[in-house]
């Protein structure tokens, strides 16, 4: 009797090719880039939202960014970042160049909040300096802030003339209330008082102003092109 050879049949199963696993691979860490730039994201904020708290956020149309810190001698700082550049994978801002604007600052135990329209525009209420808590303490940028309380807006604004110009502006000083976010004027104190509660500034009006529909024009051609 005799025993036949056998030869162990091995399948031969395909492999993938280099190829075909470099791009696996390099799917998997482009996949991993996207999900830590996005895990690294400050919240983004909602038109109009009003923030009281420290920390940093993203603009509601990204890339701008606000960051609001209190320093341990108690000042506020809140600081506008610009997007000058940015690089997006998957449309995902994986890469930003920010360049800060000068911060705005006052002491801590004054009320504020601030809010971000529908056009990017940074609106900061600063409240008023109770003369209980002592004499105005100098601010690391020069000077004293005023006692009384202020309305600030940082983006575009209109001119008297009709033009549209990019900077700051002193709200409860020019009356330029067109577009505040109804929550923040909402939150406003006394707005229905005497115009002595605020000190020699103009009153703040009843209901805030709408923008005419050849300003909104003008502020979506602003927005799209800094985007």
């Amino acid at each position: 009797m005799t025993v036949e050879d056998q030869t162990p049949i091995v399948e031969q199963r395909p492999r993938l090719s280099f190829r075909l696993r470099l791009l696996f691979g390099v799917g998997c860490l482009l996949l991993a880039i996207v999900v830590v730039a996005i895990l690294r994201l400050p919240p983004k904020l909602e038109a109009g939202q009003v923030i009281d708290q420290v920390g940093v956020y993203r603009f509601p149309a990204g890339g701008h960014q606000l960051e609001i810190k209190e320093t341990a001698d108690n000042i506020v700082h809140i600081m506008f970042h610009r997007r000058i550049m940015e690089v997006e994978l998957f449309s995902t801002p994986i890469y930003s160049r920010l360049a800060a604007d000068r911060p705005i600052t006052f002491e801590a135990e004054r009320d504020w909040f601030v809010s971000v329209d529908r056009y990017q525009r940074l609106w900061i209420f600063r409240g008023r300096w109770d003369k209980e808590w002592g004499a105005l303490r100098p601010i690391p940028s020069g000077g004293t802030v005023p006692y009384a309380p202020a309305i600030l807006m940082q983006g575009s604004w209109f001119l008297p003339s009709g033009k549209l110009v990019i900077g700051g502006n002193v709200v409860s000083e020019t009356g330029e209330w067109a577009g505040v976010p109804s929550a923040f004027f909402d939150r406003l104190p006394d707005k229905n008082q005497e115009l002595s509660v605020w000190g020699n500034i103009p009153p703040i009006p009843q209901s805030a102003p709408a923008f005419t529909k050849q300003q909104q024009t003008m502020l979506n051609q602003k927005l799209n092109a800094v985007r």
